[in-house]
């Protein structure tokens, strides 16, 4: 954080967007890596610069837990309505997102900053635990100067690799390591890897 920065604390995850995003590096044996978790849910925390507008937040929050339009039964706007969809459809138990309650150790911290960064829009960094995710960190990158539809194609893109999804070849996938403006929803294309892990 820059000197004189407040960082703000709100409960959500967030990631950020523009021509190029950046995850972890997969190799293609792990295109997809389960959480270490007990519970149903993982814990979001967003956090942003104080440079970065607050309604950048309600952003982040659409992208994860949004009931609004703009979505089809393999198309979705929102990971938690994939999550539950997809759950519902094929009696998986992928965890859903839950905004601001740490209710264990695991959680996705997603920072929205205002710094430049002349290599990443957005770059996710995992832990892990014999092989299986513990935590997340999303980095947004020049947050403030990103549009509302690039903030939400770079937030569901680093989503993806929050929850354990690597890089995918297929240009109309989200996560494509370059997003397309014709990939901007979630589909069931990524949906179905969760159904490997979980």
């Amino acid at each position: 954080m820059r000197v004189g920065a407040l960082a703000i604390v709100i409960a959500v995850a967030m990631i950020t967007i523009s021509n190029y995003a950046y995850g972890m590096e997969y190799d293609e044996q792990s295109i997809i890596t389960p959480w270490d978790i007990q519970e149903d849910t993982i814990s979001v925390l967003i956090m942003r610069d104080a440079a970065v507008q607050p309604y950048k937040i309600d952003i982040v929050e659409e992208v994860i837990k949004s009931n609004n339009g703009g979505q089809t039964k393999t198309q979705f706007t929102s990971w938690n309505n994939a999550i539950k969809n997809t759950n519902t459809k094929f009696s998986s138990q992928i965890p859903t997102l839950q905004i601001g309650h740490i209710n264990n150790q695991n959680y996705i911290t997603i920072y929205l900053k205002d710094e430049i960064n002349s290599k990443y829009d957005g770059f996710t960094e995992l832990t892990y635990k014999d092989g299986k995710i513990q935590n997340a960190f999303v980095s947004i990158y020049d947050s403030d100067e990103i549009t509302p539809t690039q903030l939400k194609m770079l937030i569901r893109h680093e989503l993806g690799h929050a929850l354990g999804l690597g890089h995918i070849i297929e240009k109309p996938s989200i996560m494509n390591s370059i997003i397309y403006q014709q990939a901007k929803l979630i589909t069931m294309f990524e949906m179905q890897l969760f159904l490997t892990v979980y």
